[in-house]
């Protein structure tokens, strides 16, 4: 028997669920994509490589199912607004004997907010005694300039990242430092990991990450050195911001970070899991992603 998994299904295949995709097609591994729309464009060239598309009713547990015999492994990647599409793929992989399921996490321990609908699939796993792994991995560093946050009338970036400008908005005092990773980094450990750990280690593992650790303060530093520019630092009242925790996605971030829960884990904790999974992973630092953002 295998010690490690060797036949995987994607549940969302765009950004992390695509990258993952991508590296264990690389490794010559089975891969099987659900999806609603097999047709669609984007997904082709997974399929050239090897992928099976396999075209699903998320709604119907034996469609899923269906789709899931025979794999070992399930690495789930839906996006925030699609967390209960997981539900019935949970109830079908444990129905087709899958032996792993990694919910779409890769954010931060905290599972309540707007984060909810994780735990309540983390519940669900033990439930019905389907093992997990659960990956954190912070905020990526391509989504940290996009996402926006209310501040009074207006709004602003959650976490400041308008380096072009010279211009930064920063909640609270900006001392307080969490995690970031770069999406292709994320990608690829998760891939990695699932596909070279021994499957012992892997069951109800959690595997806390980060391609940096870095606080607002340290990141306008970084910036104003390798941009050439003072920025201009904007604080956003944290009271404010707080207030929009349960309803605004980017309040509830930038409240975690500015309270010290928007790392993955200690950094004795994160250092471990690096050594456990995968010692010679080496993801970007995030200065270098810093460029005209």
């Amino acid at each position: 028997m295998a010690t490690t998994f060797k036949r995987f299904a994607i549940v969302g295949g765009g950004n992390i669920g695509g990258i993952v995709a991508r590296e264990l097609l690389k490794k010559n591994l089975a891969v099987t994509i659900l999806t609603r729309d097999d047709t669609k464009a984007s997904l082709q060239e997974f399929k050239k490589n090897g992928a099976t598309l396999a075209k699903v009713d998320y709604e119907n547990r034996e469609s899923l199912k269906n789709a899931l015999m025979g794999v070992e492994a399930v690495v789930s990647a839906v996006g925030p607004m699609s967390m209960s599409t997981q539900i019935e793929v949970v109830y079908a992989a444990k129905e087709a004997g899958v032996e792993l399921f990694a919910p779409s996490e890769y954010g931060v321990y905290v599972t309540e907010g707007p984060n909810t609908p994780k735990g309540v699939v983390q519940s669900l796993l033990k439930k019905v005694d389907l093992p997990y792994t659960i990956f954190y991995a912070g905020i990526f560093y391509e989504f940290a300039p996009i996402i926006r946050l209310v501040s009074g009338a207006s709004m602003r970036c959650a976490f400041g990242h308008k380096y072009s400008e010279g211009k930064m908005d920063v909640v609270g005092d900006g001392k307080t430092q969490f995690s970031l990773t770069a999406a292709n980094d994320v990608g690829e450990l998760v891939a990695q990991v699932v596909s070279t750990v021994p499957k012992r280690d892997l069951k109800w593992a959690k595997v806390p990450f980060e391609g940096d650790r870095k606080s607002p303060l340290e990141i306008a530093a970084l910036a104003q050195k390798k941009m050439g520019k003072e920025m201009e630092l904007t604080f956003v009242d944290y009271e404010m911001n707080k207030a929009n925790y349960l309803t605004d996605f980017a309040s509830f971030l930038s409240t975690l970070a500015t309270d010290g829960l928007a790392v993955t884990g200690t950094n004795q904790e994160v250092a471990a899991a690096r050594a456990k999974f995968y010692p010679n992973w080496k993801p970007t630092p995030y200065e270098a992603f810093i460029a005209n953002k």
